[in-house]
């Protein structure tokens, strides 16, 4: 016999935000698989806003001036048009995008190394992790 639970508002909103909170793919999977973003994002801003985060990533790297953003009200908007802001964070953008791993020395005491292999410690993972909560970046992986 299956049973019915009744779900309220706030039983769906909790499990949404505990989803959000501690496992952002799953999130997203649960939003792939509910809302169907092609009828409500316009192809031209799925398009765009990589094209613009990739630009901007190349004009930080360059050391390019990148200009300030144009105001709205400075914008030739055709009538019956929609004009929206978009938020382009390159951190978060290099952090989904240039996954590829580098490599880098780094120097421990003697005994902290061995400590460390005795104990099957994964130094790189150490570093990582050390560095994302160093650069409170927890939201990038």
């Amino acid at each position: 016999m299956i049973t019915h639970k009744q779900l309220s508002l706030a039983d769906i909103f909790t499990d949404c935000q505990n989803k959000f909170d501690n496992d952002k793919y799953e999130f997203l999977e649960l939003l792939e698989n509910t809302i169907n973003f092609d009828e409500i994002v316009p192809v031209s801003f799925i398009s765009h806003f990589p094209a613009a985060s990739g630009w901007l990533v190349v004009a930080e790297d360059e050391r390019n001036e990148i200009p300030a953003p144009t105001p709205q009200y400075k914008l030739d908007i055709p009538e019956n048009a929609t004009c929206s802001i978009i938020r382009i964070d390159t951190f978060s953008y290099r952090a989904a995008t240039d996954t590829r791993a580098v490599r880098k020395n780094v120097s421990l005491p003697a005994w902290m190394a061995t400590l460390a292999e005795k104990h099957g410690v994964n130094c790189s993972q150490v570093l990582q992790d050390g560095l994302m909560q160093l650069f409170n970046a927890d939201h990038a992986r």
